[in-house]
């Protein structure tokens, strides 16, 4: 499966079930590629922008072998309280390939 498609699927599968609210959010949970995910949304904002839970499950859907793995690999990654949007994975693998794509370039200059 292509990450494209990944991200796709994670900005825009729909809910599976409410798991709980507290005053500013709303957390859901999500079946993705065979992972059970959760997400949340603010209640107070109507960006319906999603911040998902950093997990091990979460980084295995990526294609990541852990949580831990994803952070050394995606090191420009933004995330908050555990949480991180899909616009922010997409910037960060964005400058993943790109210093990838630098490395190659440096590599075939040697």
């Amino acid at each position: 499966m292509s990450r494209e498609y990944l991200l796709w699927c994670l900005a825009q599968q729909q809910p599976r079930e409410l798991l709980c609210t507290d005053e500013q959010y709303n957390y859901y949970g999500v079946g993705i590629c065979g992972f059970w995910l959760m997400f949340r949304r603010n209640r107070l904002k109507s960006d319906g922008r999603r911040g998902f839970y950093l997990t091990d499950a979460f980084a295995k859907c990526l294609g990541f072998e852990d949580l831990h793995q994803m952070k050394l690999m995606l090191t420009t990654l933004q995330y908050w309280r555990g949480f991180v949007s899909v616009e922010r994975l997409r910037v960060a693998f964005q400058r993943y390939d790109e210093r990838q794509m630098m490395f190659a370039k440096m590599v075939q200059e040697i």
